[in-house]
């Protein structure tokens, strides 16, 4: 009986206790400059912040982010900007993830 019990333990654990991810915000900037969709190249960045149990290691993520989606665009000005919020739980654990995206149109 003891073993039954230990086996189906084991498998709860490692096959029903998956992640989970979720979308909290969806945004997107204005396209003020619209120019040709030939012209200039899309460019994304994305970062992560790791948290266990409320404890965080990185609070400057979407800063990361923003600075390495402006170091894609050196010379030019990035339009039509996405931005997306998300969550990626784990056991006791999750990250929250950003993303963004936009067009890179150089000067």
């Amino acid at each position: 009986m003891k073993a039954t019990y230990q086996i189906v333990c084991a498998f709860y654990l490692l096959f029903l206790t998956g992640c989970a991810v979720s979308v909290h915000q969806v945004q997107v900037s204005d396209f003020s400059d619209y120019v040709s969709i030939s012209k200039g190249k899309d460019v994304s960045a994305n970062t992560e912040q790791f948290v266990v149990f409320g404890f965080v290691d990185n609070v400057h993520y979407v800063e990361k982010a923003v600075q390495k989606l402006k170091r894609k665009c050196p010379r030019g000005k990035i339009i039509g900007i996405t931005t997306e919020y998300m969550t990626e739980l784990g056991f006791f654990s999750w990250k929250n993830k950003v993303y963004l995206k936009g067009r890179c149109i150089e000067s």
